[in-house]
């Protein structure tokens, strides 16, 4: 009986050695996709730097909303202009009657700047003469013209931390807007207002902006008014409030002969990648872009996040992807590397190549800039680099020939 079990366990046995090994032996298209990177047998390398492959791209402005950012700008920083638009809402009611004797407009400093931390800030605001919709206003839609010419308030100086402008701010508005708070048919509209930089203005920096609730009430923008009425004089303050940046720069504010990514604004890089040595209907272990930061020409904030992405571009006249996006590790170094093994993998299978785009990954936050060595440097090690590793789906003449000679057979 024993000798039974035996016979019947070592066949078990080696049915089942061969079976594993029929499967090791035998991948299928589907195992093929799933390859890992570090299994390098029966695989192929293509390099940019030594295969030819282009690697071209150009800059190009695709004006964003930043309603929900922490940080608002104010100011002007040679071709750099930011102007905020903001608006007080939820205003005390039952003062429709009542006169304004004296209003400040108080905002906070994020200790936010961009390039120049010891320029001095300039601005006048005016009112908005015609509502909009701070939450998708962008430079591109805003309409000039519903700028009103009466200056509301202005400040002109420098300073650092977290200082808080305290500046006198136009009652005669303010009384209109709380009259308006009591009865809507008041002919008049509390669009807001836009702060504008004026001259003697050299600087671009950060207030802490409104529309997040996360912020306390007691950093936010305020307007604190001193009214009278029935001959009782109270104090009013305006805390909920709302705003949105317009800040611009031509795309000349690019680094000439880089790649370059704005934040803010934003300027994004459209790339362009050559893979056409790329074999068609292969599996794509690990495609990895490599690009070098020209720090001189760079400027990132001080602990600001430091990652790039790269997305797939589906529409390049609106910079529209394919909403996934591959970003870099931290970038503590010069160099940015960049996985976008499902991007080059697409294009292989019949997706069309429209580029890539790449872009900062809080774009809508700050005003980070980083300018990136395009291909045509002089110094190799500066230009960017894609490296494709891939398993072609029918083994190459070497391979095959390879495994015909360690099968006892010889080709001639």
């Amino acid at each position: 009986m024993n000798k039974i079990k035996y016979v019947f366990s070592l066949a078990f046995f080696a049915g089942l050695v061969f079976y594993i090994s029929g499967c090791q032996e035998n991948p299928t298209s589907l195992g093929l996709n799933y390859i890992p990177p570090g299994d390098t047998i029966g695989t192929a390398l293509l390099d940019s730097q030594t295969d030819s492959m282009d690697i071209t791209g150009y800059t190009k402005i695709k004006y964003i909303n930043n309603y929900y950012a922490s940080t608002s700008f104010i100011g002007q920083y040679q071709n750099y202009t930011a102007r905020t638009l903001l608006r007080f809402f939820a205003l005390p009611i039952t003062y429709d009657s009542a006169s304004v004797l004296s209003a400040r407009l108080k905002i906070r400093f994020s200790n936010y700047y961009f390039r120049d931390s010891l320029g001095t800030v300039a601005f006048n605001i005016y009112p908005l003469n015609d509502s909009i919709t701070y939450s998708s206003t962008t430079l591109d839609n805003f309409n000039n013209s519903i700028i009103g010419s009466q200056v509301l308030a202005s400040y002109s100086g420098n300073f650092t931390d977290t200082t808080v402008i305290d500046i006198p701010f136009d009652t005669s508005i303010v009384r209109k807007w709380l009259w308006l708070a009591e009865n809507n048919t008041y002919p008049y509209h509390n669009s807001g207002m836009i702060f504008v930089p004026s001259a003697g203005c050299t600087n671009l920096k950060g207030f802490i902006n409104c529309t997040l609730t996360s912020i306390p009430d007691s950093l936010k923008p305020q307007i604190t008014a001193i009214v009278l009425k029935n001959g009782v004089q109270d104090t009013l303050t305006f805390p909920y409030s709302e705003s949105t940046n317009l800040t611009d720069a031509p795309l000349s504010v690019a680094t000439p002969n880089r790649f370059f990514v704005n934040s803010g604004i934003a300027l994004r890089t459209v790339m362009n990648l050559d893979i056409s040595k790329l074999p068609q209907n292969v599996t794509v272990n690990q495609a990895i872009l490599t690009l070098k930061l020209d720090q001189p020409n760079s400027f990132i904030f001080p602990n600001s996040d430091r990652r790039i992405g790269v997305s797939l571009l589906t529409d390049t006249s609106t910079m529209a992807t394919d909403g996934y996006t591959y970003y870099s590790a931290s970038g503590d170094s010069l160099y940015y590397n960049i996985i976008i093994t499902p991007i080059i993998q697409r294009w292989n299978f019949n997706t069309a190549n429209l580029g890539v785009v790449l872009s900062y990954i809080y774009e809508y936050q700050q005003l980070n800039m980083f300018s990136f060595f395009k291909n045509n440097d002089p110094v190799i090690d500066n230009r960017p680099r894609l490296k494709i590793r891939y398993t072609p789906r029918t083994p190459p003449a070497s391979v095959k020939n390879n495994t015909e000679i360690s099968n006892g057979k010889k080709s001639n």
